[in-house]
């Protein structure tokens, strides 16, 4: 499963045409999502049977997400792409497909883990953005 915020319907169609190529199911999320802790966004639309086993397990410790700060009013949500429950090489193939479509790249992406499921969508914003920075120095 992908879950995905994209920058209009053109977008949208491209991830979908690139995720059919995999198999997966998409789904657009949207501001509306930004205060939910991501096992709850995956619930609405998949049930535990469709997720990872590990995904299911709580960790023996809790990871505390980093900054748990409130959504500003004004917030402007970046595109992102989040894979659920998939193979690493599908992850590969999809964004290979994608990248093929002629489409520029969604600059965040993640893969829903143990870590992460119980952070929010806002949370894990953040952190992309964060990394994302940090890589370009």
């Amino acid at each position: 499963m992908i879950l995905m915020h994209v920058e209009n319907e053109a977008r949208e169609e491209a991830v979908r045409r690139a995720a059919a190529s995999v198999g997966e199911r998409v789904f657009a999320i949207g501001p509306g999502e930004l205060e939910l802790k991501l096992s709850e966004i995956i619930s609405r639309f998949a049930g535990p049977e469709e997720m990872r086993p590990e995904l299911l397990k709580m960790l023996p410790f809790q990871l505390t997400p980093p900054g748990n700060e409130a959504v500003p009013v004004m917030y402007q949500m970046p595109e992102v792409l989040i894979f659920t429950s998939m193979e690493e090489d599908d992850i590969r193939t999809f964004l290979s497909a994608f990248r093929a479509g002629g489409e520029k790249p969604v600059a965040l992406k993640a893969v829903v883990t143990p870590f992460n499921i119980g952070w929010t969508l806002f949370v894990l914003l953040g952190e992309l953005g964060r990394e994302r920075d940090a890589l370009r120095g």
